[in-house]
């Protein structure tokens, strides 16, 4: 009896260990974009320091269900994992600037420096979508 027990804890810790492995390595496909007007002023997007495209003025939000919109928006993919997320103007000046955490069940965004600027993000299983605003 004890030999199954034994037997049964350990394979519901290592079905754990498995499930908790998992939820850090998903692969999201991530849409960035902004409703601030472009043609006032043009941001250009930076992870962690590093550009990643120039985020296209978006009237209406998104959504994971709306690909017609989704196909708008600044394309990228994104492991679970957290992420400095900025806006800048083509003076090089932050406008916006944000910690982005995700995880399989959950997000957490967190605007920086006290600043004005931030961001909004959603999910639906793979699908993130993130609007970056000031």
């Amino acid at each position: 009896m004890k030999k199954i027990i034994t037997t049964l804890t350990a394979v519901a810790l290592i079905a754990l260990l498995l499930t908790h492995c998992k939820k850090y390595n998903t692969t999201f496909n991530s849409y960035f974009y902004t409703s601030k007007d472009s043609n006032e002023v043009q941001l250009s997007l930076y992870i962690d320091g590093n550009y990643k495209g120039d985020l296209p003025y978006l009237t209406n939000k998104p959504t994971c269900d709306n690909d017609s919109l989704k196909q708008k928006a600044l394309f990228l993919t994104l492991q679970s994992g957290k992420y400095k997320i900025v806006a800048k103007d083509k003076q090089d000046n932050i406008k916006s600037s944000s910690t982005l955490k995700i995880t399989n069940n959950s997000m957490d965004g967190k605007t920086g420096n006290g600043g004005s600027g931030g961001l909004e993000a959603t999910s639906k299983d793979n699908c993130l979508i993130v609007g970056v605003f000031y």
